[in-house]
């Protein structure tokens, strides 16, 4: 077994977290620095810059075209106009922030008053329902029949691991049989217990799941969170530093976070959402939670942009600007989100240093990013983010991106305006726009660090970005592969010309001795000629970048017509040209997955840990290929999620029926034995007590005779008393003795 990876320590407390060195990131790939921040305004003097009261003001961070009927200012800071005329604000308390109001109650006790539930707003945008068996934005087209799934009652969504699990990832614990990689989907064994026992809460198994950097979200029928893997930067949302308990066993198994909600005030969740290290889960009435923390380039940036917040936050907290909204989608990069609203808008929070929030972040004041601020974006229907990047879809089916653009990776070209290493504001993309698809309209987004994939309404997958490791799905023969390599050879040959060009006037004839002398006269070393060779041949001659600069569409090969329990990969019918349709898709890091309407996953991309799920001795997949194996040969995959270098499937029994029948057999026979045991028990518990009872029955008896015989004696004493007094009655005048006569004088 190769040794575990160095890690940090856990978090301990809601103040603070155990120091050390900084774990080893999720993300394997560069992360790209920082991009320089525009010219700063003009500096105020220090007059403008303060208030009346002396205090400097917060630079405010500039947010486009709010309307006065769409002011997003926060209700804690209502100004009140005072007896002068000016203004001042509410001094705000802990439980104005949480909406609890205090009061006294009788004998002066402070009582802790709920805020009322609020109803969630209606609008454009529906709030996702748990056990939605696909991403409630995606709207099908008609002609596309996406088979019915059974309710999760009849057949429970069970949940398969694998990719590197030896921080933990896996949720199986620690032995070490576990923490090596998986190489391909294993059921999980704790999660199948739960289903199969009828745990309280996972009857119907998993209804929600998500994977961050190094961490993973589950949602129960009941809407509470589990969590598990790394919590360096409190990403599991609880403690896992505990006296007596390794903290690697609290994170390496599923646990719930408990602090979401309270007795009072319930908070069930619907949907769960995660980026590198931080978290965020939507309850069924539109609120939202979130915990952890986000990075930049420099390290920990930072929860919150208040003063006086900490760098981690480990209780789920409301955010601000938020609060009065109805929240219905949450889509994570590393350290970035958006968040979609029913009525159409976007808010974004987290780290924007590639501009990945669509508004301007002055660089040294970067902690202003994590207040969630409103874009300048109507009538948006979907979100979806890559790694520094993040896109929107409006009601009309148009794509905007903004954020990181190196490899071409957000679509945007030179026909939308201009290609640019960073797409500053929110930029239509053409070529996914509806009428470019025949009227598909893109329903899910989904981005790894350099490379990304879109889903249509018809299950069409298309991708664009970064190919080296064949990350957006297409062969070395795809015509656009075959034009990258063709236009990597043209520049090859040209950097070949141009180096023996130099070398020729450099070296002698013969190709050995060198000729060429510096500014003194004297002979160059040959090394140092060589190293010019090259830097002349690359000098003019730039090398294509290694991506798909515009989208392409992804080609999945053919399934079985009908499903087939141990179908292999040519197990297909030939002569169908029905091509396999996509319901959802995943991205990681460098690699992706999508699965079909059928119930078949298929991966591809870059297989350093095992995370896409085809077995060993693979470390690129170039096209989609169907995950298979016997764990998977007779289950209905429902979707597929994926962190840094670890994966989760959710799917169904095939045979639903009968293993619903197998597991009410196996339930009836549990209790059958555990009411076998209790009437077992009762029965030696009666027989004891009987036993007890009989012992003080024949010492009864015993007394009961002893009693009746000393009655028997006392009546007889009494009759005979009863006797003598009748005698003495009869005599009565006799007297009892002699007296003497009295002689009277």
């Amino acid at each position: 077994m190769p040794p575990r990876r160095a890690r940090s320590g856990s978090v301990a407390s809601t103040t603070s977290a155990a120091t050390g060195p900084l774990r080893r990131s999720s993300r394997p790939s560069i992360v790209p620095p920082p991009v320089t921040a525009p010219k700063n305004p003009g500096t105020p003097s220090r007059k403008q810059a303060t208030t009346a009261n002396g205090r400097r003001r917060r630079a405010s961070s500039v947010v486009s075209d709010l309307s006065e009927d769409e002011d997003d200012s926060d209700e804690d800071g209502e100004e009140t106009a005072t007896s002068t005329g000016s203004k001042k604000r509410k001094a705000s308390s802990s439980s104005a922030r949480s909406g609890a109001k205090a009061s006294r109650g009788s004998g002066g006790k402070r009582v802790v008053k709920p805020k009322p539930v609020r109803a969630p707003i209606k609008g454009i945008n529906a709030l996702p329902a748990r056990f939605a068996a696909f991403p409630p934005f995606a709207a099908f087209a008609d002609s596309f029949a996406v088979p019915e799934l059974p309710a999760p009652e009849d057949a429970p969504r069970t949940v398969f691991v694998f990719g590197a699990g030896d921080m933990g990832q896996h949720g199986l614990g620690t032995d070490s049989t576990v923490l090596d990689e998986i190489k391909r989907p294993r059921r999980h064994v704790g999660f199948e217990e739960w289903i199969e026992g009828g745990e309280n809460g996972w009857e119907g198994g998993v209804a929600d799941l998500v994977c961050g950097g190094m961490h993973t979200l589950a949602i129960n029928n009941e809407g509470k969170v589990y969590s598990w893997g790394v919590n360096d930067h409190a990403a599991l949302g609880r403690v896992t530093n505990k006296p007596d308990v390794e903290s690697e066993e609290l994170e390496s198994r599923p646990m719930e976070v408990e602090q979401l909600g309270s007795d009072l005030q319930p908070f069930r969740a619907v949907r769960v959402a995660a980026g590198d290290s931080v978290s965020l889960a939507i309850s069924e009435n539109g609120e939202v939670r979130a915990w952890g923390s986000f990075r930049s380039a420099e390290g920990l940036l930072g929860f919150d942009g208040s003063a006086n917040s900490s760098k981690t936050q480990l209780v789920p907290q409301a955010l601000r600007n938020l609060d009065k909204h109805t929240i219905v989608q949450i889509a994570c990069g590393d350290d970035h989100f958006l968040a979609l609203t029913s009525t159409g808008l976007v808010f974004a929070c987290g780290n924007g240093e590639q501009h990945q929030l669509g508004r301007k972040i002055i660089q040294r004041h970067k902690e202003h990013g994590l207040t969630p601020e409103r874009l300048a974006l109507k009538n948006i229907v979907l979100v979806g983010a890559g790694s520094y990047g993040s896109f929107a879809v409006d009601t009309k089916g148009e794509v905007y991106a903004w954020g990181l653009n190196t490899f071409n990776h957000t679509g945007v070209s030179d026909e939308d305006g201009g290609w640019e290493e960073v797409i500053v504001t929110p930029t239509i993309v053409r070529a996914l726009s509806p009428s470019a698809h025949g009227g598909a309209r893109v329903v899910q987004i989904a981005g790894g660090t350099h490379h990304t994939l879109f889903l249509f309404s018809n299950g069409e997958v298309w991708a664009v970005g970064r190919t080296d490791g064949h990350e957006v799905g297409l062969a070395d023969s795809h015509a656009e592969m075959a034009d990258l390599a063709q236009r990597k050879k043209a520049v090859e040959a040209e950097r070949a010309e141009r180096r023996q060009k130099f070398l020729a006037e450099a070296l002698s004839a013969d190709g050995q001795t060198v000729v060429r002398t510096d500014d003194e006269g004297n002979v160059l070393p040959r090394d140092e000629v060589l190293a010019q060779a090259d830097k002349e041949a690359e000098r003019g001659t730039e090398m294509p970048n290694e991506c798909i600069a515009h989208p392409v569409k992804v080609d999945f090969p053919l399934e079985p017509k009908e499903w087939e329990k141990d179908a292999g990969p040519a197990d297909v019918d030939e002569e169908s040209t029905e091509v396999p349709q996509m319901v959802q898709i995943a991205v990681g890091t460098r690699h992706s997955f999508a699965v079909s309407a059928r119930g078949y996953a298929y991966s591809w991309g870059v297989n350093a840990s095992s995370q896409l799920g085809v077995g060993p001795n693979k470390d690129e997949v170039d096209k989609p290929t169907r995950i298979m194996n016997t764990a998977l040969s007779n289950v209905r995959v429902v979707r597929v999620e994926t962190g840094g270098q670890h994966s989760v499937i959710v799917g169904v029994d095939r045979e639903y029926e009968d293993k619903a029948k197998a597991r009410k057999q196996k339930r009836d026979e549990r209790d059958a034995d555990e009411q076998k045991k209790r009437d077992e028990a009762d029965a030696a518990k009666g027989k004891g007590k009987a036993a007890e009872e009989d012992q003080p029955k024949e010492n009864g008896d015993a007394k009961a005779a002893e009693d009746t015989e000393m009655a028997n004696d006392k009546k007889d004493e009494a009759v005979v008393e009863n006797g003598a007094a009748e005698n003495g009655d009869e005599k009565a005048d006799e007297p009892k003795e002699k007296l003497e006569p009295v002689v009277e004088v």
